[in-house]
Formats: structure tokens, sequence, C-alpha cells
């Protein structure tokens, strides 16, 4: 060993035994992502309108979730979506982080024809 890579044994030494230490902190930031029910994209939903069938509504985005009668021939159908996601956040013993987020798409229909849709 020459004098200049004598200081640096030492330090090298220090840096291998707080490599595994390092490792287990990248290797705990996996995120977990979970989702249930119909999500309607925007685009999808942009091309329905009002005056559109009962049909063309279950062509374009699949059986809703629910169906809720209002009388006088008005329903209103959904498709409603959970999205959640957990990350580690690489602190050993620290909470994950986590998110969720619901929405739904509504349509009204009067008789078979849509009247109205949003979202909730």
């Amino acid at each position: 060993m020459n004098s200049l890579s004598r200081p640096l044994a030492p330090l090298l030494l220090i840096l291998l035994a707080l490599a595994p230490i390092g490792a287990g902190c990248v290797a705990g930031t996996g995120t977990r992502l979970t989702f249930s029910g119909k999500s309607i994209d925007d685009d999808v939903m942009r091309r329905l309108a009002p005056g559109e069938s009962k049909e063309f509504v279950l062509t374009l985005f699949g059986p809703p979730s629910s169906k809720d009668p209002r009388g006088r021939g008005s329903e209103v159908w959904k498709w409603s979506y959970h999205e959640s996601s957990s990350r580690q956040n690489g602190l050993p013993g620290a909470a994950p982080i986590e998110r969720a987020r619901d929405g739904a798409v509504n349509v009204e229909f009067e008789g078979r024809t849509v009247v109205r849709i949003w979202r909730s």
C-alpha cells in the first residue's frame, strides 16, 4: 500500500459497513396502487351528449355501478370508482404515505334519453 491509500483505507471500511443501511432504506420505498369500480375517461365522457339513448350509454360506458329511479320516468345511472395508493417513505418504522380518491360519472335519463351528464 502506498502512503496515499493508507489514510483512505479506514474511510473505505466505514463506507462498506454503512452500505447495507443505505440499501435498506432505498429498498423500502415501493408504491402500491389499488383501484376498484369503473372510471370513465374525460375523452370517453365527451362523446356522450344529451339526447343519446340508454343503449348508446351502455355501449360507451358499460354497465353502471348503480341505478337510482327518480320518479316520472327519470333515472340516474352512476359509474363509481375508488383509487388509492400507499407508498413507503423509506425510513425504518415510519408510517406509509397514503392517498385515496373517490369519484363518479352520473347520467340522468328521462325515459330512454340522456338529459344530463356530470361528475361527482
